[in-house]
């Protein structure tokens, strides 16, 4: 999903946090992660087109998938399953307004984006040793670049 949609499935949320709880920092929090939980592509596109503060090459490469390998650590159902167990242990708002953000991140991105059924599972992708062609289902290998690398 592209930062567009972040942006307004975050803003869609988190204003329904905010109605339900009349909590500004629940609605904050949501809204962060669901849009922040993209910063670990950072860590993909600079393995393979080095450090850079480029963000319209950024784009275009997370876009085209021109990716060899995917870590994305933060797009993980298992850590999503950790912040849920650490909301309900822990009754902060701030930490299920941080599970509520990042959850509906996946489960926009799982719909949205050209992946495999298991592939917002940390572990799975570990499996397939973080190939993207094990993750997304339409990587284009060379079709982000725009510069030299």
């Amino acid at each position: 999903m592209r930062l567009k949609g972040h942006l307004l499935a975050s803003g869609a949320v988190s204003a329904g946090i905010y109605a339900a709880t009349g909590s500004a920092k629940m609605a904050a929090c949501s809204f962060a992660a669901g849009v922040l939980l993209d910063a670990d592509h950072l860590i993909d596109y600079w393995r393979d087109h080095s450090f850079n503060l480029d963000l319209s090459r950024f784009f275009s490469v997370c876009h085209e998938c021109d990716l060899s390998k995917t870590m994305l650590p933060l797009h993980s159902v298992e850590l999503l399953l950790l912040l849920a167990a650490a909301a309900c242990f822990t009754r902060s708002g701030a930490i299920t307004a941080l599970a509520l953000g990042s959850g509906q991140h996946l489960f926009f991105d799982q719909l949205v984006n050209k992946v495999y059924p298991y592939s917002y599972s940390f572990f799975y992708r570990m499996g397939k040793g973080f190939r993207s062609d094990a993750v997304f289902t339409n990587v284009r290998p060379g079709a982000g670049k725009n510069g030299n690398d």
